[in-house]
């Protein structure tokens, strides 16, 4: 007996819902990370990056999409490669 779990209940999108979610909550801890590491707050690195507060927030919890512009920005505000951010991710090319 399968369970709701299970990738044959939840539909065949689901299995690829799944590893962007996870890749989504990867990408906004390796930000807040680089952010910790400079000791900046939210507020900091929205305003070096010229987005909202709210938009780092939404991206370091992993509650809202992830437009790569705003990656890119975050990346070059904190010094960093994209990579660091990016590199890694489930389904991501080696």
């Amino acid at each position: 007996m399968e369970n709701e779990s299970s990738p044959s209940v939840r539909g065949p999108g689901a299995e690829a819902r799944l590893r962007w979610q996870i890749a989504l909550e990867l990408v906004g801890a390796r930000v807040k990370l680089e952010r910790e590491r400079k000791q900046w707050s939210a507020r900091e690195l929205a305003r070096r990056t010229g987005l909202s507060q709210p938009v780092i927030s939404r991206l370091e919890s992993a509650t809202g999409e992830a437009k790569l512009t705003s990656v890119l920005l975050v990346a070059e505000a904190l010094g960093i490669s994209p990579s660091v951010l990016i590199d890694d991710l489930p389904g991501h090319p080696q």
